[in-house]
Order: C-alpha cells, then structure tokens, then sequence
C-alpha cells in the first residue's frame, strides 16, 4: 500500500483564505489543487509498502504519534523548486520550539533501520496548496506579493501514518495511527 507519515493541519478559520488563494492564481496556473480536508505536511513519504512491514512501522513510530503542544505559524507563499519553474505551491510552516524538526529526524533514524532511505533534499515543513503542471509569467508577481501573507497559528498537530489510495479524483487518505 502507498502510505507517508505527516499532520493534518490547517491555519484557523482558513477556508475563505484558501478559496482566495485559488481565484488569485486561477489565470496564471494549470494544476491539480488540493482537497481543504487533505491539507497536511509530510514527515517522510514512504511509497509503496509491504502489508506485513505496516504493523513494524506502527509499532517503530508509535510514540513519535501522539499529539504535540507546539506552535505551527501558517506564513507565506512559497514554491518548489522556484518561481521560474514552480512545481509546488504551498504556506509556510514556521515552528519555533523546532518539534516538527526533532520528529522528523527521529522518524529518519528509525524509518532508517527498517530499510527507508533517508531523505536527499532538506526539510523544510510545508502545506502543499497546489502541484503545478503550469505558468505563466505572471504567476511570478502574484507569488511574489503574497510571499508574507499571515494566515495564523495552531498550538498543537499529531502525526500519524497515513495510507493513500490515487484515485481519478484525487488521493483518499486513511489514518492509520
């Protein structure tokens, strides 16, 4: 089965925000946007997984997925790789007492030792709003002028194990613990 471990977290009252952020970029983007109840950030995407090595993983992160006092700050637009050539559209995640850092490194050393490789390109914990198949020129400028947008703060997240079934419409996810 297709699985990852991340939190489903959104910015308070953000709904309206995010109904925003699709008409303001409508005309500069061709992409496949992200349904409001699957909004989350990714420990460590895990690909396809043996049935049998799903109960080890559970027991191996068990601990690591509990709910967590810490301060998420939802702020700003951002994309992967650049603006130039934007591929992922998706807020910010600042976390000041560094939780979801210490998570994600824990997660690396034991999802290490039951035979995941570790990640190549650095964290950097985000809200993927949008994948992008294409842009426009002027897609630059409107990311650009709401680079900073504040969009609020949650006290708390929980990670989880997550499966993920693709489907025409879109994933489907299933919290697994």
């Amino acid at each position: 089965m297709r699985a990852f471990v991340g939190a489903f977290v959104k910015p308070p009252n953000f709904e309206q925000d995010y109904e925003a952020i699709k008409r303001d970029f409508k005309s500069s983007i061709i992409g496949k946007w992200t349904e409001f109840e699957n909004l989350h950030f990714t420990f460590k995407f895990l690909g396809e997984v043996e049935r049998e090595l799903v109960e080890e993983i559970k027991k191996e992160i068990e601990d690591l997925t509990v709910e967590r006092s810490s301060t998420i700050i939802f702020k700003g637009l951002g994309v992967f790789p650049n603006a130039k050539k934007p591929r992922v559209l998706f807020i910010k995640l600042e976390n000041p007492d560094g939780a979801i850092l210490e998570i994600f490194r824990k997660m690396e050393k034991r999802f290490e030792t039951l035979g995941f490789p570790p990640e190549k390109r650095a964290f950097k914990p985000h809200l993927t709003l949008a994948r992008i198949k294409a842009s426009e020129n002027r897609f630059a400028e409107i990311l650009k002028a709401r680079r900073n947008l504040e969009f609020g703060e949650i006290n708390s997240f929980k990670p989880s194990l997550v499966k993920s079934v693709l489907t025409p419409r879109g994933p489907k996810y299933s919290v697994l613990i």
